[in-house]
């Protein structure tokens, strides 16, 4: 490629780009004319704005009721060296307020531990709670599947016991000697 190629390329591009922008603005030149604003309203909107300007005495707001001022922001607010009086005041004041602050965050320790320990013997009782619970649990199933053996064994017992017996019994099983019947054969001769 050499560098006509790459300008005639340069020249194309700039040229589609100035088709698509005025193809566009074609389009949207046709939909504005063909869809005029229609005014829903009966009635034309107009705001009517009143402003008043005073002179430089108004501009400062009237103060109906001043408000005591409670709590303090700066300590000292003059700009000046403190007296050794309001040194010892100070002093002792961060004191005092260390003091608190110290107070306040042993008294959240013990708080602290002392929730620790309930806690830790909440689970230790729920954890024997639940190791007597398996004990139980494993005691009633043996119990059961003793009782269930015992039900089992005696019930096999009860039917080999029944069918002992039954075999015995002619007119059970109908296998036994039925009873004697009459036959009458005429006999020669006599029984001595």
């Amino acid at each position: 490629m050499n560098n006509m190629d790459i300008q005639k390329g340069i020249e194309t591009l700039a040229n589609l780009s100035k088709l698509a922008a005025n193809v566009t603005d074609a389009k949207s030149a046709a939909k504005q004319t063909t869809e005029p604003k229609q005014d829903i309203s009966s009635q034309p909107h107009t705001q009517t704005v009143e402003v008043k300007v005073g002179s430089e005495q108004d501009k400062k707001p009237t103060v109906i009721r001043e408000k005591p001022e409670t709590h303090v922001h700066n300590y000292f607010p003059e700009n000046r060296e403190l007296s050794e009086r309001e040194c010892q005041v100070r002093e002792m004041q961060l004191k005092f307020e260390a003091e608190e602050k110290d107070k306040a965050r042993e008294f959240e320790l013990k708080k602290f531990e002392l929730e620790l320990k309930e806690r830790e013997r909440l689970e230790a009782r729920a954890d024997r709670f639940r190791e007597e619970q398996k004990e139980e649990n494993k005691k009633f199933w043996k119990r059961f599947l003793i009782g269930v053996g015992a039900v089992a064994g005696i019930g096999v017992g009860c039917a080999c016991i029944d069918r002992y017996t039954s075999s015995w019994s002619s007119s059970s099983s109908r296998l036994g000697i039925s009873a004697p019947t009459q036959v009458n054969i005429p006999v020669e001769g006599s029984v001595k």
